[in-house]
């Protein structure tokens, strides 16, 4: 778009598709409402053909309700975080047209992860945008991947190291990016409850890994991957890790 040219920002997976005429649409929106951020709460959903035939619109699963037309989002901070907590938004960067200076003039960019890193990326989207367009029109074609870095078969060991990456990262971002902003320095149990959030997403991924691998053996990869990264405290983090997971393990029976 030559007339939007630095002015919005974009991001899409390399194996899927744009609708005919969808980034304009999506400027038309932004310009329209003088979003910060437009997002497309619908997509289409196809196979894996080269040239897909069959299309499906599809929505994050977490969503309750869907607009009917463009609508801006209460501005609330408190309860835009709740929403996050109850993942009533997609995590993924393709959903969102965003205004370039919003990431820039907050600092926001995607922590260097293994996965997971669009879902600090949407928090701090949330946390920064005061005009946030949910729009109901889908404009993106998701390519339903079986083989995708998400989606691909694992190891116990692999599962552990692959989802130990945003524990490491991830955590950090959220934490230093809630110590910057004045809402979550007056509401620390907010701030505790974003990091429970994002933790326990990790941990759930991990569940399965875990009932294959005694303590010792999970211990042994965190303190690898801890260590990896230069920690300071990778002993003590590999352990309480481990025990966190046979404490919660004995709570659940």
């Amino acid at each position: 778009l030559e007339h939007a040219r630095g002015e919005y920002v974009y991001f899409m997976d390399n194996d899927d598709l744009l609708v005919e005429n969808a980034l304009e649409t999506l400027y038309d929106f932004a310009q329209a409402y003088r979003a910060d951020v437009v997002y497309m709460e619908k997509v289409f959903d196809c196979d894996e053909e080269p040239v897909p035939k069959k299309f499906t619109v599809t929505a994050w699963i977490h969503t309750k309700t869907f607009v009917e037309e463009p609508t801006l989002e209460n501005d609330d901070i408190a309860e835009r975080v709740q929403m996050f907590l109850n993942a009533s938004f997609c995590w993924a960067p393709w959903e969102k047209f965003v205004r370039r200076d919003l990431l820039v003039d907050n600092n926001i960019t995607f922590p260097k992860t293994a996965i997971f890193e669009d879902v600090v990326w949407t928090f701090e989207l949330l946390c920064s945008a005061k005009r946030w367009l949910r729009v109901p029109t889908p404009l993106y074609v998701w390519r339903n991947n079986t083989s995708s870095v998400f989606r691909r078969t694992r190891s116990p060991e692999s599962t552990i190291s692959f989802y130990t990456s945003p524990l490491i990262a991830g955590a950090d971002c959220l934490d230093e990016f809630m110590c910057s902003r004045e809402f979550f320095k007056q509401n620390p149990a907010v701030r505790l409850q974003v990091l429970n959030f994002f933790v326990n997403m990790q941990f759930g991924y991990m569940a399965q890994a875990f009932d294959k691998l005694d303590a010792t053996e999970a211990y042994e990869i965190f303190l690898r991957e801890f260590s990896k990264v230069g920690s300071t405290q990778p002993a003590l983090i590999s352990y309480l890790l481990v025990m966190t997971n046979l404490y919660r393990n004995e709570l659940s029976k």
